[in-house]
Protein backbone atom coordinates (compact mmCIF):
# COMPACT_ATOMS: atom_id res chain seq x y z
CA UNK A 1 0.00 0.00 0.00
CA UNK A 2 2.80 2.43 0.94
CA UNK A 3 4.55 1.74 -3.00
CA UNK A 4 1.33 2.99 -4.47
CA UNK A 5 0.71 6.35 -2.23
CA UNK A 6 4.35 6.85 -3.21
CA UNK A 7 3.52 6.51 -6.92
CA UNK A 8 0.40 8.44 -6.10
CA UNK A 9 2.50 11.05 -4.19
CA UNK A 10 5.38 11.25 -6.85
CA UNK A 11 3.15 12.36 -9.58
CA UNK A 12 0.69 14.46 -7.68
CA UNK A 13 3.64 16.52 -6.51
CA UNK A 14 5.72 16.69 -9.74
CA UNK A 15 8.81 14.89 -7.73
CA UNK A 16 11.76 15.33 -9.85
CA UNK A 17 14.48 12.67 -10.81
CA UNK A 18 17.02 13.40 -8.54
CA UNK A 19 14.14 13.24 -6.09
CA UNK A 20 12.74 9.82 -6.90
CA UNK A 21 16.30 8.64 -7.61
CA UNK A 22 17.53 9.52 -4.07
CA UNK A 23 14.48 7.58 -2.51
CA UNK A 24 15.34 4.89 -4.60
CA UNK A 25 18.69 4.50 -3.58
CA UNK A 26 17.48 4.79 -0.36
CA UNK A 27 15.60 1.75 -0.58
CA UNK A 28 12.41 2.40 -2.45
CA UNK A 29 12.80 0.96 -5.25
CA UNK A 30 9.56 0.97 -7.05
CA UNK A 31 10.14 4.15 -7.37
CA UNK A 32 11.88 3.17 -10.29
CA UNK A 33 8.97 2.57 -12.22
CA UNK A 34 8.35 6.15 -12.08
CA UNK A 35 11.81 7.10 -14.04
CA UNK A 36 11.07 4.22 -16.40
CA UNK A 37 7.82 5.52 -17.49
CA UNK A 38 9.58 9.15 -17.99
CA UNK A 39 11.89 7.86 -20.68
CA UNK A 40 10.58 5.33 -22.23
CA UNK A 41 8.86 6.51 -25.24
CA UNK A 42 12.13 8.50 -25.85
CA UNK A 43 14.19 5.48 -25.08
CA UNK A 44 12.04 3.56 -27.89
CA UNK A 45 12.31 6.70 -30.55
CA UNK A 46 15.99 6.31 -30.53
CA UNK A 47 15.76 2.55 -31.07
CA UNK A 48 13.75 2.92 -33.40
CA UNK A 49 15.69 5.56 -35.48
CA UNK A 50 18.71 3.44 -34.64
CA UNK A 51 17.56 0.60 -35.97
CA UNK A 52 14.96 1.42 -38.96
CA UNK A 53 12.58 -1.08 -37.40
CA UNK A 54 9.26 -1.07 -35.28
CA UNK A 55 9.87 -4.72 -33.92
CA UNK A 56 13.39 -4.61 -33.04
CA UNK A 57 13.08 -1.52 -31.56
CA UNK A 58 10.08 -2.94 -29.52
CA UNK A 59 12.37 -5.95 -28.90
CA UNK A 60 15.29 -3.70 -27.56
CA UNK A 61 12.45 -2.24 -25.44
CA UNK A 62 11.67 -5.26 -23.80
CA UNK A 63 15.30 -6.23 -22.54
CA UNK A 64 15.44 -6.49 -18.94
CA UNK A 65 15.81 -3.15 -17.10
CA UNK A 66 17.92 -4.66 -14.02
CA UNK A 67 21.38 -3.52 -15.16
CA UNK A 68 20.24 0.15 -15.90
CA UNK A 69 18.45 0.18 -12.24
CA UNK A 70 21.75 -0.88 -10.36
CA UNK A 71 23.57 1.83 -12.24
CA UNK A 72 21.54 3.93 -11.37
CA UNK A 73 21.67 3.59 -7.96
CA UNK A 74 25.40 3.83 -8.20
CA UNK A 75 25.34 7.06 -9.88
CA UNK A 76 26.75 10.04 -8.18
CA UNK A 77 23.75 13.04 -7.67
CA UNK A 78 25.60 15.23 -10.21
CA UNK A 79 24.59 12.91 -12.36
CA UNK A 80 21.10 12.92 -12.14
CA UNK A 81 19.54 16.29 -13.59
CA UNK A 82 17.11 15.64 -16.07
CA UNK A 83 17.68 16.40 -19.70
CA UNK A 84 15.27 19.14 -21.43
Amino acid sequence: METLENLENASSEGWTDQEIVERVKTGDTDLYEIIMRRYNQRLYRVARAILCDDAEAEDVMQMPMSGHFSTLTSLPDAHLSRPG
